[in-house]
């Protein structure tokens, strides 16, 4: 998985929300997807799917949870627990739309085209404008797909690991592969310009016609992404955030909602948003931007953090060179081994005897005894010269570097998380916060900071006081 991360830009203004309006009370059940149709506002939930009226929210559909929700040009699509669901606009009451056998729906989405695309347990399938029934799409491979999303007519599907991209009039290829858990899994796409975006749990995806680059923005668990002219929105676990899409980078200030959100959807002037307290409807005016280039004021650049986290954690390219050389020069050190004998041994020895002489009798007897000890001291040196030949020491060098690097990715991830963490709260505190918030903001900061030292061992606060502060930033 590319390591590459944008720039981070803290937008300050471009969006003055005004106060949310709750819509419609609190439906029973937790909301996942929210969806503005010519018939009404409507609201799935793991209950089922809920339509807006003048008395609150109709339950209009109770066969399974509601998963995903697309639109059409004259119908809506509803996959749930129990399956596809169409509910066209002339029509009263959503009917099932047939897949096949073990076709259990995970998401839907339709294309500018007006091709219907249904991921499911066992593959993707789709359903080409006035055609009856959908058909299953060959170009991937068999097995779940979880997501899929569609931007004017290109087409994003995930399955396990790996995200495809179909292009107007191609087939699926593998845009990215080999990606983590939380980095495939698809949740919204948005175009931005000529680039790309997609959101998954860890953060966004930049698909441009260069290197694709993936954004971990540091606001929680992403679950939905939304765009408008120039200004898009994602809903993570932390709540609502603005970002500009001419930069095509995310930007954060003060979110719109300050709690989780599951989905994210634009109506006219206003976000709507589904969180577990409903839906709540957010007015929109524009005024200019102020824009903090980061690395804000008082920031080092991520490079020299990355380098001071690696040189103090002993994970730099230094140390697992090195690692690397002496491994593979162990095989021609030789192999010392020391020896060390002693033997002792005792010897006795009896011997009789009898004469006779001038009638008298005679014994006569002869007795020895002798220790003897032995002292023993040796000194190898042994070359195994086969085990140089042989590719186990090789392969025990590749899996513990292999090893080394996920566990360096995991400490720059975390270390990437507290940056930018670092520079959302710094841009709040210039959008101009209120008194009691800006306490709670400079608490966080230091907060993020005296984490960022515990990385460093202590170089992160030095090399903040060693870099200039940007003209125009914060003080």
């Amino acid at each position: 998985m590319p390591a590459a991360l944008c720039s981070l830009l803290v937008l300050a203004g471009v969006l003055r929300p005004g106060p949310p309006v709750h819509l419609g009370g609190l439906p029973p059940g937790a909301p996942t997807r929210v969806l503005e149709t010519p018939r009404g506002l409507l609201l799935g939930s793991d209950a089922g799917l809920y339509r807006l009226g003048r008395a609150g929210w109709r339950l209009v559909l109770t066969r399974g949870g509601v998963r995903d929700l697309a639109r059409g040009a004259d119908e809506t699509f509803i996959a749930t627990g129990a399956g596809l669901f169409v509910w066209p606009d002339g029509s009263e009451v959503p009917r099932p739309v047939g897949l096949g056998a073990g076709a259990r729906v995970l998401a839907v989405a339709v294309d500018a085209a007006g091709r219907v695309w249904a991921g499911t347990e066992v593959g993707l399938f789709s359903r080409a404008p006035g055609a009856p029934t959908f058909r299953r799409e060959i170009g991937l491979p068999a097995g779940a797909v979880p997501g899929v999303r569609a931007v004017g007519e290109d087409v994003f599907a995930a399955t396990y690991g790996r995200l495809w991209h179909r292009r107007p009039g191609a087939g699926f290829e593998a845009r990215l592969r080999r990606l983590r858990d939380g980095w495939w899994e698809l949740r919204g796409a948005v175009a931005v310009a000529d680039t790309i975006l997609l959101a998954v749990p860890r953060g966004l995806w930049r698909l441009g016609a260069g290197d694709d680059e993936a954004i971990d923005p540091g606001l929680g668990e992403l679950f939905a992404i939304a765009a408008s002219d120039d200004t898009g929105f994602v809903a993570s676990d932390r709540g609502v955030f603005p970002f500009a899409l001419e930069d095509a980078t995310v930007v954060t200030g003060a979110g719109l909602v300050n709690a989780a959100a599951f989905d994210v959807a634009l109506s006219g002037s206003r976000v709507l948003v589904a969180s577990a307290a409903g839906v709540e409807a957010i007015p929109l005016a524009r005024r200019a931007a102020v824009r903090l280039s980061a690395p804000a004021a008082r920031s080092p650049a991520l490079p020299d953090l990355h380098r001071a986290v690696l040189a103090y954690q002993g994970l730099g390219p230094a140390q697992m060179n090195r690692a690397d050389e002496l491994a593979k020069s162990a095989a021609l050190l030789p192999e010392v081994r020391l020896g060390f004998g002693f033997d002792q041994g005792r010897i006795s020895t009896s011997d009789a005897d009898q004469t006779f002489s001038s009638g008298a009798l005679r014994q006569l007897s002869d007795r020895t005894s002798r220790n003897d000890r032995a002292f023993d001291l040796s000194l190898q040196f042994v070359w195994d010269l086969q085990e140089h030949r042989e590719p186990g020491r090789v392969i025990a060098v590749s899996r513990e570097r292999r090893e080394l690097i996920e566990l360096r990715d995991q400490v720059l991830e975390r270390v990437n998380r507290l940056y930018f963490e670092r520079l959302r709260v710094l841009g709040e505190l210039a959008s101009g916060a209120a008194s009691a918030e800006r306490v709670e903001l400079e608490l966080r900061v230091r907060e993020l900071a005296a984490q960022l030292d515990a990385w460093t061992g202590g170089r992160f606060s030095r090399l903040v006081e060693s870099s200039p502060p940007t003209p125009g930033s914060l003080p």
